[in-house]
C-alpha cells in the first residue's frame, strides 16, 4: 500500500482509459451510476472491445487495493479525464477520497462552483481551493506560450503537492 496515494489524471497517461470510459462517465454524472447500462455494452476501438462494466469493476478493485483503509486525494477540473478519475475514485473509496478543485482564475465565470455542484448530488464533496493569486503571479510578464504552459504546469503541480501533503493522504 502506498503511504500517500493520490489519484492523478493526465491525458498522456489516461487517454486510452478515458476514451473507453467516456460513455460511463456521462451516465455517472447524470446520477445513474451503473444503473441502466446494457449488460453487453462494449466500446470498440483500435480492433479491441472493452466490457465497460468489467472495466469499472477492475478499476474500482485496483483503487481499493492500492489505498486500503487510508485516504486518497484527487484534483478535479471538470474535464472528462478528471471527472472519470473522480467518479471511479468515489465509487471505490467514498469518504476516503478527498476531491479538490484548484481555482486558477483562468476559467469561465463560476466554473469551479458549477463543477462542484455537478458532483454534489452524487455524494462527491468538492473543496474549491482559491489559487488565483499564485497562478497570476506565476504567469505575470510571460509572453511565450510554451513558457506560460510550463509556468502553469509547475504552479499546478507544486500547489497540488502542497495540498496532498497537508491533507494527510
Amino acid at each position: 500500500m502506498l503511504k500517500s496515494p493520490a489519484i492523478e489524471s493526465s491525458p498522456r497517461i489516461a487517454r486510452n482509459v478515458v476514451t473507453r470510459a467516456v460513455a460511463w462517465r456521462f451516465r455517472y454524472v447524470s446520477g445513474s451510476l451503473l444503473q441502466g447500462l446494457p449488460q453487453n455494452l462494449l466500446i470498440r476501438g483500435k480492433g479491441r472491445e472493452m466490457d465497460v462494466k468489467q472495466f469499472i469493476y477492475d478499476k474500482v478493485a485496483m483503487i481499493r487495493q492500492t489505498v486500503g483503509s487510508g485516504k486518497a486525494i484527487n484534483a478535479l477540473s471538470g474535464g472528462v479525464d478528471s471527472s472519470v478519475v473522480t467518479a471511479l475514485g468515489h465509487k471505490a473509496l467514498g469518504d476516503q477520497l478527498e476531491t479538490v478543485f484548484l481555482d486558477d482564475g483562468l476559467m469561465r465565470d463560476k466554473e469551479p462552483e458549477t463543477v462542484a455542484a455537478t458532483f454534489e448530488p452524487l455524494g462527491v464533496r468538492v473543496r474549491i481551493v482559491d489559487l488565483k493569486d499564485r497562478f497570476f503571479s506565476a504567469l505575470k510578464g510571460i509572453e511565450d506560450p510554451e513558457e506560460k504552459r510550463k509556468a502553469f504546469r509547475d504552479t499546478f503541480y507544486s500547489s497540488f503537492g502542497e495540498i496532498v501533503k497537508s491533507s494527510g493522504a
